[in-house]
């Protein structure tokens, strides 16, 4: 997205986040799932909820990624004799937090030339991208978080929920002083432009999945849902 001679994109990182990384238990706590009482860990034991990242506020394929349903048992097991013994997942738990420790995750304003202006790492979107209106920089995250930010400074003007949840598949666009946001469920919700805070104007539900961009054409807004094409206004 162009502004005011500036770049803005953002770059997502599922360990960007860290609402998004739940803290890995103790191999202790990893003991409270051994059956057999042998103080190690098969992999018919090794639990299902121990997560290398999460999104929450999303219920979607691969919103939460476990390390049982990426092999994660058999990386673990570095011996390979079918069992995680507390080593290994002392040694796994350091491994999993240095690949966590990611760079270039965030909203970015570049100058030109690509010089790096300023970067904002919270409530990034995974999908959809920013909208520069009125020297501001909106961006829209799942679970429906609008976070506002001065475009000179990087300075976070806002950040508050829309009140719709899900998937933000569908970029936020923006006609006559109004912000429009789309669902993945199907709601879009119309918002003030405004640097003081988030003003919701109303919502439309159209109970239909959203995860195309709108597109804005003279005074009209076309909106395609999974089924049908909607055009709203004059």
């Amino acid at each position: 997205m162009l502004g005011d001679g500036h770049i803005y994109v953002t770059a997502w990182s599922p360990f960007g986040q860290e609402d998004h990384l739940p803290p890995l238990p103790t191999f202790d706590e990893m003991l409270k799932h051994d059956a057999d009482s042998d103080g190690k860990i098969n992999e018919k034991e090794f639990p299902d909820d121990v997560y290398l990242f999460t999104r929450p506020g999303i219920n979607v394929t691969g919103s939460a990624v476990s390390l049982k349903s990426i092999g994660g048992f058999s990386h673990i097991d570095r011996n390979r004799d079918g069992f995680v013994e507390r080593d290994e997942w002392d040694s796994a738990r350091v491994e999993i937090g240095k690949m966590r420790q990611t760079t270039g995750h965030g909203l970015v304003s570049l100058e030109p030339g690509g010089k790096v202006q300023w970067t904002e790492t919270c409530s990034v979107p995974e999908v959809s991208s920013p909208l520069y209106l009125n020297g501001r920089v909106y961006m829209v995250t799942n679970g429906g978080i609008v976070t506002c930010v001065d475009g000179a400074s990087g300075r976070v003007l806002f950040r508050g929920r829309l009140g719709a949840t899900g998937t933000y598949f569908a970029s936020p666009v923006a006609a006559n002083g109004y912000l429009y946001f789309s669902s993945g469920e199907g709601v879009v919700t119309i918002v003030k432009d405004t640097p003081e805070n988030l003003q919701g104007l109303g919502q439309i539900d159209l109970a239909e999945p959203i995860y195309a961009t709108p597109a804005l054409t003279g005074k009209r807004i076309l909106l395609r849902s999974a089924k049908r094409l909607y055009a709203f206004g004059e």
